[in-house]
């Protein structure tokens, strides 16, 4: 990506960021028949690497020369991998589903400075296990209910991490923050017709470490000061509705029409600060 910005028409800023990514994922399916019960496993592992660069040069237009410009962001090589195996569990002649999963992921960023990026920064290394646990009851052809207990990990992204910026306002940043976690509980229904299907779920998410913006006191009156915090513990809750209406078929309109509609509400708390 390249861009050029003028400044009074004396200095041109060419800045040129590069983005290079390595992905590789692997997965692999197997059924296993044990008495009543039918499982489909489902393992693998993931991984990517990426290389981002931000290069900024300065020309100078009154005498013809170039420098190296300040970047706002250290250049940086984040390496994310992981692995995983689920469970999907058959029992009842299909009325009850049950599914279990495990997974492990790793996250590492390692910035380095040059001569656009001179503040040295650490790199920043996280882990997680995580699991969940579900179950879908089919009430009947049309109607079921489902419940499901999950753990999450959330990396921070290199932007979280190590950008910063003093002109205006003032952005400091925060290379020690903690990947953000979770356990979340879901409950709901799900239902479909002919021409029409509908979701009602009800959750809870509680957060350890929620990565989240914060103001800091200000050292020059006139300039505002933000950084990228870790909250100890967020619980979000929520309700949230989503129906398809196929109008084709429920009125006969043009093949292939439909509509969608979405609804959520949400509530979320610090239990630190209240």
């Amino acid at each position: 990506h390249l861009g050029y910005i003028g400044y009074n028409g004396d200095r041109t800023r060419l800045r040129q960021a590069e983005d290079e990514s390595l992905q590789f994922d692997a997965q692999f399916d197997k059924v296993i028949t044990t008495g009543n019960a039918i499982h489909e496993l489902t393992y693998g592992l993931n991984s990517v690497v990426t290389d981002f660069s931000l290069t900024n040069v300065d020309i100078y237009h009154d005498n013809g020369t170039s420098k190296p410009g300040s970047t706002t962001i250290p250049d940086a090589t984040v390496t994310e991998w992981g692995i995983f195996l689920q469970d999907n569990a058959f029992l009842l002649n299909d009325t009850l589903v049950l599914n279990a999963g495990i997974r492990y992921d790793s996250f590492e960023a390692d910035p380095t400075s040059d001569a656009g990026f001179t503040t040295e920064r650490g790199k920043n290394s996280n882990d997680a296990f995580t699991g969940k646990l579900g179950a879908v009851y089919h009430l009947n052809d049309k109607l079921s209910t489902f419940a499901q207990i999950s753990q999450g990990f959330k990396a921070p992204t290199v932007e979280q991490l190590y950008y910063e910026y003093d002109t205006g306002a003032e952005f400091v940043p925060n290379p020690d923050l903690e990947a953000e976690k979770s356990l979340s509980y879901e409950i709901g229904f799900r239902g479909q017709n002919n021409f029409a299907q509908f979701e009602l779920t009800g959750f809870i998410t509680q957060y350890k470490d929620f990565i989240d913006s914060e103001e800091l006191p200000k050292i020059d009156p006139n300039k505002d000061r933000f950084t990228i915090v870790n909250r100890d513990e967020v619980d979000i809750s929520g309700v949230e509705f989503s129906s398809t209406l196929l109008l084709d078929e429920a009125f006969d309109a043009p093949k292939g029409m439909y509509t969608k509609v979405s609804v959520t509400y949400l509530d979320g708390e610090d239990k630190t600060t209240g």
